[in-house]
C-alpha cells in the first residue's frame, strides 16, 4: 500500500509545502531588509520620534498590565 494514491497525495503536498515555504521566507527576508534598509535612512530626527514613541507606548501598556492584575474586579473580570 506505499505506493498506493495516498503516499502520491503525501509526496505532492509535501513537495507544495517546501516550495511555499521556501517562497514565503525569500519574500519575509527581503521584506525584512527593505524595512532596515528604511530605517537606516530616515532622518535623525524622525528616528528619535520613533524611538520615544516605542518607549511611551510600552511605559503605558506596562502601566494598564499593573493596573489590571491588581484591581481584582478587573482581574477577575479578564482572568476568571
Amino acid at each position: 500500500m506505499e505506493n498506493g494514491p495516498n503516499n502520491k497525495f503525501n509526496n505532492y503536498t509535501n513537495t507544495e509545502k517546501n516550495t511555499h515555504n521556501e517562497g514565503y521566507i525569500k519574500r519575509y527576508s527581503s521584506t525584512f531588509k527593505s524595512l532596515i534598509n528604511n530605517e537606516i535612512h530616515k532622518d535623525p530626527d524622525e528616528r528619535s520620534r520613533d524611538f520615544k514613541a516605542l518607549i511611551l507606548t510600552i511605559i503605558i501598556v506596562s502601566i494598564l498590565i499593573f493596573i489590571i492584575w491588581k484591581v481584582p474586579f478587573l482581574h477577575d473580570f479578564i482572568f476568571p
